[in-house]
């Protein structure tokens, strides 16, 4: 989390000078998760607009903690304090202003007491939360269903009869005598009130963690004196055609980050239900905007550069609903100061909590677990984002001797799909065999044929399929490969994607190179569509079916890896810029 937070500052300090940059972090902590840029007023309002803005989208249980200032000069430095002192809400109990980094992770930062308007004498050290604040955290989340009946006789009142709904529904959520039922996991048990630590659970550790937080619903006492509840209402559509009726299924849905040590207490209760009344009423405006839409649902994110989650409504939206909310995106991607060339924010990137994975029964990423190159002084470029490894006799498919490029082509295919640029899904051998004939570039006998492919048909078919393009890499023989080694390295800096090793004898995957500009030396991470074996990640290394090679070295089936007599291409695809 630490160095993620830290690059998403200096972003800031890089970036344009509109908005104010707000920290994100837990309360009297002191400790930075994240922050983002809005555009505020410079006057107690804006400033409370905007923290509600930023705090709407984190978890329960973290804040804005503060705002970032580097790069402000000394002699502004006084007036922008003023600003924060003016404009901070009091109903904060702290408030950070960041001026100078302390350090790779620190900063010095003044810190401000909301009720005096009084900032500290002498500057105070605060720091990005590290691995240690994440391993005491522990996750809780809450889903509420809301059924929103609209009844209205222009479709100028449409706003007005959501109004209404969105009102009852949060009379029952404010007046309602709610406990905390603790699903048990797997769905097996009864589900029993939790008022307790998430350290108190019985089971393994992995309880409540932010991949398997534990799941809370809530439960409507009944009985007693004081019972409140909302009326219930019930209609009928009418034949009367000056009215409208239409039912809105909105999906509440609440993470909270908590110490694993604390109770939920009291504190903690209202502050999820504080959150189930906010998402209630921020959800207004994404409603009306999407009139033909139908369900809404609050979901989960954690893209790459955050220290924290993000919770974000999205309409139940079709692909080409979807697209055309990328003017939302970003704008989202600029306020969590997120890159603006990759998705990040699409419904498909969306925490699946345990859920079942897009390639099941498939190896991702298998590079992860490998050490290092051998390389001293080297400087490592890899492929950036997951894929999934696939080779030879996959899904009972008797390929062996003939398949490599295509298990390749796959392999780049499921880096664009887990990557969440595509909604395809990857080919199969007679797939890409059909497309290669409809493009004109194969007689309509290559079909169901045992006929190799190289980089160049690769190249088609990512452009067919997926829309992407690519560039070749040719070298005349394999001993001419170390020596373009920084122009290898360049690809993965700027594109990051899997490269399809072709020509010469046979295909292989690229993952990335450990290059050392001084003395020349290189390694190649190569990954091997030739293994034959089931999905063990075991046999995967002690194989070297993914592994680091040289020039010279043996690949995993036997030979050269680079012949030094054979030509190659590699097939480097370009990652579209886009959210």
């Amino acid at each position: 989390a630490g160095p993620s937070a830290w690059s998403q500052l200096e972003q800031a300090e890089d970036g344009p000078a509109e908005g104010r940059v707000f920290l994100v972090g837990a309360a009297g902590t002191g400790r930075i998760a994240g922050a983002a840029r809005v555009d505020a007023a410079d006057d107690p309002r804006g400033w409370s607009e905007a923290l509600e803005e930023v705090g709407s989208m984190v978890p329960v249980g973290l804040t804005c903690l503060g705002a970032c200032y580097f790069g402000t000069t000394e002699a502004n430095a006084a007036s922008e304090l003023d600003v924060v002192a003016r404009c901070v809400p009091k109903t904060l109990d702290e408030f950070y202003v960041l001026f100078k980094r302390e350090g790779p992770v620190g900063a010095e930062a003044r810190r401000l007491d909301p009720q005096t308007r009084r900032f500290s004498d002498a500057p105070l050290k605060v720091r990005v939360a590290d691995d240690e604040v994440e391993s005491e955290t522990g996750y809780l989340r809450i889903q509420l269903e809301q059924d929103l009946d609209l009844v209205y006789d222009e479709k100028s009142r449409r706003g007005e009869a959501l109004d209404r709904a969105l009102e009852a529904a949060a009379e029952t959520i404010e007046h309602g005598d709610f406990e905390f039922l603790r699903r048990p996991r797997g769905g097996q048990g009864q589900p029993r009130f939790f008022s307790s630590s998430l350290s108190d659970l019985p089971g393994d550790d992995a309880a409540g963690t932010l991949a398997d937080p534990v799941l809370l619903e809530l439960y409507a006492r009944s009985g007693g004196a004081g019972e409140r509840s909302a009326p219930i209402l019930r209609y009928e559509p009418t034949s009367d055609t000056g009215f409208e009726s239409e039912s809105v299924s909105l999906q509440l849905d609440v993470l909270a980050s908590v110490p694993r040590g604390a109770r939920f207490d009291e504190g903690s209760r209202a502050a999820v239900l504080a959150r189930l009344l906010s998402q209630l009423k921020r959800s207004k405006g994404e409603i009306l905007a999407r009139p033909s839409e139908r369900v809404f649902r609050y979901l989960h994110f954690h893209p790459p550069p955050l220290g924290h989650t993000v919770t974000l409504l999205y309409p139940d939206a079709s692909p080409e609903a979807e697209d055309a909310m990328a003017s939302r995106r970003r704008g989202l991607h600029a306020l969590l100061l997120l890159p603006l060339d990759r998705p990040l924010l699409r419904i498909s990137n969306a925490l699946s909590f345990g859920g079942p994975g897009r390639f099941p029964g498939k190896l991702l990423s298998v590079h992860e677990s490998l050490g290092g190159s051998g390389v001293e002084g080297g400087r490592r470029s890899m492929v950036s984002g997951p894929y999934c490894y696939f080779h030879y006799m996959q899904d009972r498919f008797d390929d062996a001797g003939w398949g490599c490029a295509y298990r390749s082509l796959q392999t780049i295919v499921s880096w664009f799909v887990l990557n969440d640029y595509t909604r395809a899904s990857v080919p199969g051998h007679r797939e890409i065999q059909e497309t290669l004939v409809g493009l004109g570039d194969k007689p309509s006998t290559f079909v169901g044929s045992k006929q190799w492919i190289g980089a160049i048909e690769i190249s088609f078919i990512l452009d067919s399929l997926l829309g992407v393009s690519s560039k070749v890499l040719t070298f005349n023989s394999g001993e001419e490969i170390p020596t373009r080694a920084r122009e290898i390295a360049r690809h993965f800096e700027t594109q990051g994607t899997p490269v399809m090793i072709g020509g010469g004898v046979l295909a292989y995957t690229l993952l990335g190179i450990d290059y050392n500009d001084q003395t020349g030396e290189c390694a190649f991470l190569i990954l091997d569509p030739h293994y034959t074996e089931d999905e063990d990640l075991g046999k995967i290394g002690a194989g070297a079916w993914c592994g680091w090679k040289r020039l010279g070295d043996q690949a995993a089936a036997g030979g050269d890896l680079f012949v030094k007599t054979a030509f190659y291409n590699f097939l480097c695809p370009q990652r579209p810029s886009t959210v």
